[in-house]
């Protein structure tokens, strides 16, 4: 009965951490530019883990949709993953990039290399 007792006590622990996860959860929709002005991203993703969304990369005449897969929160930083989706310019491929998501600041960073604050 006590094992009983100690396993209920720990699954309605871990229960509750999930709902109380959860309730954090919400919608990223900003606009992200570059510091150059010649990188522009479109985000739209939930801030729970394991979760999809999508991200637009508009540069120099390309127009490219990617799926963004959110695999990690620390503090306020989202990372995962954009895969090719589809594009509007004609491109059937794209590589995989990892993206993270500063949501106090507002920064979306491409591969570590581009920096784009977001409105």
């Amino acid at each position: 009965m006590k094992k009983l007792l100690l396993v209920f006590l720990i699954s309605s622990s871990l229960y509750a951490e999930n709902i109380i996860d959860n309730q954090d959860a919400f919608i990223v929709n900003k606009t992200c530019t570059s510091s150059s002005g010649l990188s522009i991203y479109d985000i739209s993703f939930n801030t729970e883990i394991n979760s999809y969304g999508e991200i637009r990369y508009r540069f120099a005449g390309q127009d490219v949709f990617y799926t963004a897969f959110v695999t990690r929160k620390e503090g306020n930083l989202l990372m995962g993953k954009a895969e090719f989706l589809e594009s509007r310019t004609g491109d059937t491929r794209g590589r995989p990039w990892v993206f993270t998501y500063d949501i106090a600041k507002q920064i979306l960073r491409d591969n570590e290399n581009i920096e784009a604050k977001c409105r």
